[in-house]
């Protein structure tokens, strides 16, 4: 689908930029998790303790990145050990962010996000997010508020 000149041009051109993270996902439902809670759930599903992140401070992101790369010094089972591991950290992520939606979703969107995601959208904001979940994108998507390249 191609956006037409009008589009693109209120995409290309806006007056504003936002930048939002797990943080703003969690302010619009307690289901949503945090970077901790999540790490906390993908280790319970996995079977493992926090002490294995103890090489990435904890940080489920940092170890995501060190599997997602092959490092020279490990043989390639060891690299395709961490491929596969990399995977089930990924579906785990999934069923977290899947659960938590779906549970999110169940309620409508708080009053305070409707007229912020209105005031963005009528100011042409470009709102870029690091959250692994799609409650922005749902909630314009349900107010026929979108103009996104992305995949809604």
């Amino acid at each position: 689908m191609s956006m037409s000149d009008e589009e693109t041009e209120k995409f290309d051109s806006p007056s504003r930029c936002v930048i939002l993270g797990s943080g703003f996902s969690r302010a619009i439902n307690a289901a949503m998790p945090t970077m901790v809670t999540l790490r906390d759930q993908v280790l319970a599903h996995l079977g493992m303790e926090l002490p294995d992140l103890d090489a990435f401070g904890g940080d489920l992101e940092q170890w995501m990145s060190y599997l997602s790369v092959d490092q020279p010094w490990l043989d390639a089972p060891q690299k395709y050990e961490n491929r596969a591991r990399f995977y089930r950290v990924a579906e785990a992520i999934t069923r977290a962010i899947t659960k938590a939606e779906q549970t999110a979703v169940v309620s409508p969107p708080p009053t305070w996000l409707i007229r912020l995601l209105w005031t963005w959208s009528d100011q042409r904001t470009n709102v870029f997010t690091f959250n692994y979940d799609t409650l922005i994108e749902r909630a314009l998507a349900q107010f026929g508020r979108v103009t996104s390249r992305g995949v809604v």
